[in-house]
Order: C-alpha cells, then sequence, then structure tokens
C-alpha cells in the first residue's frame, strides 16, 4: 500500500507543480489520414528499426490510434480481435486465451507479448497472465502483431507470433486527461493521467486508473459465476533529450482483486472433489529504463534495462512470485546496401512457490535461471526492388542449453502498389518451471474395499525439451487505386518435439515431447474506402492443424493430439465499420464470426458452437476536448461460451454489455 501512496503522491502532484501545455495531438488528425498515409505507418517488430509496413517482410498487422479510439473496447485483449490471425477468446471477466495460428489456451505457450520491449511472457507457466496487463489504452501509440516467428530477434518463444505494445512519448501526451465510464458489466472506470514538460528537452506523464467489471452467467447453472474483478494501476513515463542520446524511464505498480467459482476440484478425503470459491489477489511492480545514442550518422547504440516483479495469490495454485532482470544492448550499422543490427543479452529468472496439495514443486521451492543470448541480422539491399534479410539468435538458457534460431527473408518491391514477400525461419520454445519440475493433481478417484484413493497426478520433467517450428511463410500486398488495399499471408509451419503426456508410469503422469506434425493457413486484411469519412476493414484467417503422436504406448495418458487439433476455430472473420456521420458524431460498427471449436478442454468432452456478434460504439464530440460515448458489446445474443478454462474451471458465458463513457482533454 505505501507504493501506492507514492505513485499518487506523484500524480498529483506533478498537476500542481507542472506547466500547462498543449494537449496531445486532435483526433480530427487521425480521421483525416489518407489510405497513403495508414500504408506507410512506421514499424520497428520486424527489424528492430523504423520501417514502412508495406516494405515489411512479415505477416504483420498494426492496430492504431483511430482503430483504439474507435473501438469502443476498455482492455487490449478486446483491440486484438482486429487481428488476422489471433484467436482471442474471453473466458470469464478477467481471464482470456489468446494465440496466433492455433494452439490457443489460457497460457498459450507460442506467443511472444511486449509492452515497450518489456517481456510481459512468463517464463514461469509460459503464458501471459493478460488480467494484469491494464496500461492505459489512450496511452497507447500502437500494437504491432506479428503472426510466425520472430525468434531471430526477440528469441525464444516468439513461435507462433508477437505482439508488441508501444505507448506513446510523453510529448504526445501534454495535458491533462479524465476518462469516466460506467454500465451493466464495465460497473465503473476512472482515468486521470497527466502530461507536462519538465524543461525544452524531457517530457513526463504520470497516470492512475480503476476499473470494475461484474461477474457474468455460469453456463450450466444460469447463475452468477461469481467471477467479478477489479483493478487498480498507476505508473509514469519520463523521456528526454541529452546532446546526441534519447533516453526514457517507465514504470507501473497494479493490484487486483478476482473472483472465480471452481468447479470438480480435487480433494483426498470423500467425496474426492468439489466446488470452492476462489479469491485471487494478483499485484506487482516494473520499471524499465532505455538510452539510445547516435554515434554518427550510420551508427547508434541502445541499452534496455528492466526489473519485473509480481506476485500472485490463489486457493488452488498457492502463492507465486516471480523476479526478472533483463539487460538488452543493440549497435546499428549502416554500411553502403547493408543496414546491420547485432545485440547481446543477459536475463535472470528468479520464481518462488509456496505448494498446495494440489500444485507442488518436487524440488524445490525457489528456483533461479539464467538466459544469455546474441543475435544478429543484416537487411541487404540487392537492388531497388529486391531486398534480402539474414539473421540468426544464439540463446542459452539452464534448463536446454544453447538453441539457434536462424532465418531468411527476401522482399521483391514490383512497384509503389504490388509487393511480395517470403521467409524461411526457425523458432524454439523453451519448457517452463512447471514443465520441468512442478507436479499438479488432476483427479482422485475412489477405490473398492477402502483402498486407499486413486490420486492421479501431472508431473513435469527434467528431460523435458525444447519445442520447435520450421515456419514456410508467403504475402502478398496491393494497393487498389486510391481507396482500397489487401495484405494477404500464407504459411506452413512443422512442429516438433510438442508437448505431450506419458502415461507408462500411471497414475503418475509425465511430460514429454512426443507429438509433431504441422499447420497451414491464410491470413487476410482489407482495408476500402467509400468516402474520406467512411472506411471498412475486413479480416479473415483460416487454420487447420495436423498432428500426431510420435508414442504409440501411452498407457492411461490422455492424448494432447485431439486437444491441440482442436482448440482453434478454423474460421475467423471481423468486419468494423468506420463512419464519421458529421463533424461531430462517428458510428464504429464491428462484426464478428467465429467458427465452432471442437473442444478445448480434455476434462470437458464439449464444443463451442460457433457464434457472430456486434459490437457498436456512437461518440459525440462537441469539441476538440470533450467526447461522449455509447458502447454496446457483443450485442446478437444474451450470452454466449467462447472458451472453457483449464484445468479445473467451469464454462461461463459472456453477456452481452453496455456503458456510457465521458473522456475530457484539458
Amino acid at each position: 500500500m505505501i507504493k501506492f501512496y507514492l505513485f499518487f503522491s506523484l500524480f498529483f502532484s506533478s498537476i500542481l507543480f507542472a506547466n500547462h501545455t498543449q494537449p496531445e495531438i486532435s483526433i480530427d488528425h487521425y480521421l483525416d489520414m489518407s489510405l497513403d498515409d495508414l500504408l506507410s505507418v512506421e514499424v520497428s517488430s520486424v527489424s528492430r528499426h523504423l520501417q514502412p509496413l508495406r516494405e515489411s517482410a512479415a505477416a504483420i498487422f498494426v492496430i492504431n490510434q483511430e482503430d483504439i479510439r474507435r473501438s469502443g473496447a476498455t482492455q487490449i485483449p478486446e483491440l486484438l480481435r482486429m487481428v488476422p490471425g489471433l484467436n482471442v477468446a474471453q473466458i470469464n471477466a478477467h481471464d482470456w486465451a489468446i494465440s496466433a495460428r492455433g494452439f490457443n489456451g489460457r497460457f498459450a505457450n507460442k506467443l511472444l507479448v511486449l509492452m515497450d520491449g518489456r517481456l510481459l511472457y512468463t517464463p514461469t507457466i509460459s503464458g501471459v497472465y493478460w488480467d494484469t496487463q491494464n496500461t492505459l489504452l489512450e496511452d497507447i501509440e500502437r500494437i504491432e502483431v506479428i503472426r510466425g516467428p520472430g525468434a531471430t530477434l526477440w528469441g525464444t518463444n516468439a513461435v507462433n507470433g508477437i505482439i508488441n505494445i508501444i505507448t506513446k512519448s510523453p510529448n504526445k501526451t501534454q495535458g491533462g486527461l479524465v476518462v469516466i465510464g460506467t454500465g451493466n458489466k464495465e460497473q465503473a472506470q476512472v482515468k486521470l493521467r497527466y502530461g507536462f514538460a519538465l524543461n525544452k528537452n524531457t517530457n513526463a506523464r504520470a497516470y492512475l486508473q480503476y476499473h470494475k467489471r461484474d461477474h457474468f452467467i455460469d453456463q450450466q447453472s444460469k447463475q452468477t459465476a461469481g467471477d467479478q474483478w477489479d483493478n487498480l494501476q498507476s505508473g509514469f513515463k519520463v523521456e528526454g533529450i541529452i546532446k546526441q542520446a534519447k533516453w526514457r524511464l517507465q514504470g507501473d505498480i497494479y493490484r487486483n482483486n478476482e473472483h472465480l467459482k471452481v468447479n470438480d476440484l480435487p480433494q483426498l478425503s470423500p467425496p474426492f472433489s468439489r466446488m470452492d470459491k476462489d479469491k485471487i489477489k494478483a499485484s506487482g511492480w516494473n520499471l524499465t529504463s532505455y538510452w539510445e545514442q547516435q554515434l554518427s550518422i550510420n551508427q547508434a547504440i541502445n541499452l534496455q534495462l528492466y526489473y519485473d516483479h509480481s506476485e500472485r495469490q490463489e486457493k488452488l495454485f498457492g502463492k507465486q512470485t516471480d523476479n526478472i532482470f533483463d539487460l538488452d544492448f543493440q549497435y546499428h550499422l549502416k554500411v553502403n546496401a547493408h543496414q546491420i543490427i547485432t545485440g547481446l543479452g543477459y536475463r535472470q529468472i528468479s520464481d518462488h512457490f509456496e505448494d498446495t496439495y494440489l500444485l507442488s514443486s518436487f524440488t524445490t521451492a525457489k528456483d533461479n535461471r539464467v538466459l544469455f543470448n546474441a543475435f544478429i541480422q543484416d537487411d541487404i539491399q540487392l537492388s531497388k526492388k529486391l531486398r534480402l534479410t539474414l539473421g540468426s539468435k544464439f540463446e542459452h538458457n539452464d534448463y536446454t542449453g544453447l538453441n539457434i534460431q536462424p532465418n531468411i527473408r527476401l522482399l521483391w518491391i514490383q512497384n509503389s502498389k504490388i509487393t511480395f514477400w517470403g521467409a524461411i525461419s526457425k523458432a524454439t520454445r523453451t519448457p517452463s518451471r512447471h514443465e520441468r519440475t512442478g507436479k499438479i493433481i488432476t483427479l482422485v478417484k475412489p477405490r473398492p474395499n477402502n483402498n486407499p484413493p486413486l490420486i492421479i497426478s501431472v508431473n513435469g520433467s527434467p528431460s523435458f525439451q525444447d519445442e520447435d517450428i520450421n515456419a514456410y511463410e508467403f504475402g502478398y500486398r496491393h494497393k487498389i487505386a486510391n481507396h482500397s488495399s489487401i495484405d494477404l499471408s500464407l504459411f506452413y509451419n512443422s512442429y516438433k518435439k510438442i508437448r505431450s503426456i506419458d502415461g507408462k508410469e500411471f497414475p503418475n503422469l509425465f511430460l514429454a515431447n512426443n507429438i509433431e506434425g504441422h499447420s497451414k493457413g491464410l491470413e487476410l486484411a482489407a482495408n476500402g474506402y467509400l468516402n474520406k469519412n467512411w472506411s471498412l476493414k475486413l479480416a479473415y484467417s483460416y487454420v487447420k492443424i495436423s498432428l500426431q503422436n510420435k508414442e504409440k504406448v501411452l498407457g492411461n495418458a490422455p492424448d494432447f493430439v485431439g486437444f491441440y487439433e482442436n482448440s482453434t476455430p478454423h474460421h475467423q472473420l471481423s468486419l468494423r465499420s468506420q463512419h464519421r456521420l458529421t463533424s461531430q458524431i462517428d458510428l464504429s460498427i464491428w462484426l464478428r464470426y467465429i467458427d465452432k471449436v471442437p473442444m478445448v478442454n480434455p476434462r470437458l468432452p464439449q464444443s463451442i458452437p460457433a457464434y457472430h456478434n456486434l459490437d457498436l460504439k456512437v461518440a459525440w464530440r462537441p469539441n476538440k476536448q470533450l467526447e461522449v460515448a455509447i458502447v454496446g458489446k457483443n450485442l446478437l445474443d444474451p450470452q454466449h461460451l467462447e472458451f472453457i478454462p483449464e484445468p479445473f474451471g467451469s464454462p461461463i458465458e459472456i453477456e452481452r454489455s453496455l456503458y456510457a463513457q465521458l473522456k475530457w482533454n484539458f
């Protein structure tokens, strides 16, 4: 609590003592952007230096500030529904399952997520706790989403995709912002932010936000799911320039209160399972520093250092503490036709678990791991129309040793309207702490004649290896006339050593690496402008996964092949209409279709029916500083199922919601 008081003091003192400056860039600036402007947006996730999106040799999609403002979203996962190739499913009021190109789950382990260079992927569980990622949406500059591997630059676990969230520079958020909202599910939204200039070369901002969401509906009982959630978060960002150097310091602090009902929770005495209520407490803080030095017109270096601390207390999984210290150095060099980037990295991960009867660490409660990496990548301008990219990552971790993750990319700019690209790359997912040393009791069965119950557990294995992917991609971008564009990506992924379960020592099941196979699919994004004030944005994706288990003798273990193959919808479609009705009124309509999901939880043989839904936002701006909006989400049905949580959760249906919001810039 003391930490929160410190942040509150910083926030309000900054308002009292700062010089008043102009508010951030007007939204009219983004409404007036042409198709050329939107296609020429610069991105950095593909090559770690800014380049036009149309010249990026990767399947990349950018969620810009206009998309965020018009969406009506209140959390980052809602924004990610725009992206073709991402499967985004809301589990309950606070949890999400998000993956790229298949293999979806609450802890999707083949998707790397970053915010301003800080890793959001949690190595302990191989996934992202989306409930704790709650920065101000108004402070996000853009979200760059790459489908496909990006391990050469970003390292292990960038297997099927990367989400890179980039927040605005403080010089773009000068002045104040107040946002207040309420509704039937989004019960309370309060956001305060103030940006100010410390001197002519240094700008800063601080923010504070509170968000409270009501419960949804339990599918089986049709009663309250007891999954209500609230979040309190504060943070700051300071940027400056000293001679030829740019520097940045930023940090966040948060706490979450979450509620959840769990069904079929194993217990060691009759009746051997029960329903229970869990109150989850999650908190943490992070601090990031960044330095960029221009050595000459063709040389630059940058250094980033961050520390991330998080704590989580659950009845099911006990108390979990994670600490990550990360140091990243890069050197950029431009020589004739070569643009070279190379770097070194060091990451220390420490964690601590307090065992419960369900979940334990059978080696040690505490663990410390170190990861070293080096990479080099060269963008070579072969001609005015042809560009070749070669690179590789060399990474060493304490679990599996050295990984080499190369990639080769070729870009052909046929003309100012048409671009082709292709890529071949290798990526690796390293084991998590649980996969190496954890133990979880999944089922307790009674036995006759007063014999002790049969306790079935899933155990990590010290021999659990890296998962590997070889990816083959092809892309095509075409600007059609001055009013529309299409971006098409095709992919084929070959997987080896995917996580499986070995049941030879039943009832003790052990994790293994016996599954292999492939996935294939396509992703399409299309933009069209009916006139200056009305745009349509289409996103479509198709994915099919085919796997097999090399180990034929599984004993009594479940076969995860069917689970992996059927946990992602084959077809997804999104259509957004963004219409500026008048100079003061915007109408945004968002229609989505999600194909059925045959199975997402091996314990519950239940499919998720296909569904379609509609979000709508009407915004009125009486002046440039004020916006009043009404937002409706999931308007086509009272409630629907999107995901079945694992391992012990009950299916929860997401309800229709309405909320009103007032936003004031000053």
